[in-house]
């Protein structure tokens, strides 16, 4: 039940989409997250994962870099014509999503490899870490999306990353 009402309130993005709306997020300058500042950006962002498969948890992961911060309740407020207060990266989400390219968006809704690369991102930033999850070989990619259990497989894609970075 949940899912098919995940599902209609995302088709509606594609409806709210085409109505132009502000949703004005007061901005830190200490903070270094871009906020959002059209709910276009956002419902159209959010909708292309979600046709992808990506359940909501994953989407917030991979714009927010925290699971909790973009839920369907504000997903509903936001098609309502309501303001929220999400910030996010969009260079840093579509960075991960393009070093991701060779992998299955199965494999990515796991959510093994964005918890991986918040990881390691924290010590040297996510560009170095996107750059060497986007090397590695199809070879590798294949058997890391065979591997079973959450902390082998974060830990061989972990060391993967790291053997691209020279570490």
């Amino acid at each position: 039940m949940k899912k098919k009402l995940l599902s209609l309130l995302l088709a509606l993005c594609l409806v709210m989409a085409l109505v132009p709306m502000t949703a004005f997020a007061e901005e830190n300058e200490q903070s270094s997250k871009t906020s959002i500042t059209t709910v276009d950006e956002l419902l159209q962002f959010a909708n292309s994962l979600s046709l992808r498969g990506f359940p909501i948890s994953t989407i917030s992961l991979i714009l927010c870099w925290d699971k909790h911060k973009f839920t369907s309740k504000k997903l509903s407020k936001l098609m309502k014509g309501g303001a929220v207060d999400i910030e996010y990266k969009a260079e840093r989400a579509k960075a991960f999503l393009n070093a991701m390219s060779k992998f299955t968006d199965k494999f990515v809704a796991k959510n093994y490899a964005i918890n991986v690369v918040i990881d390691l991102s924290s010590e040297m930033g996510y560009k170095p870490v996107c750059e060497a999850l986007s090397k590695i070989s199809e070879t590798t990619i294949q058997r890391i999306e065979g591997m079973t259990g959450e902390e082998n497989v974060k830990s061989f894609l972990k060391d993967a990353i790291n053997k691209e970075l020279g570490n």
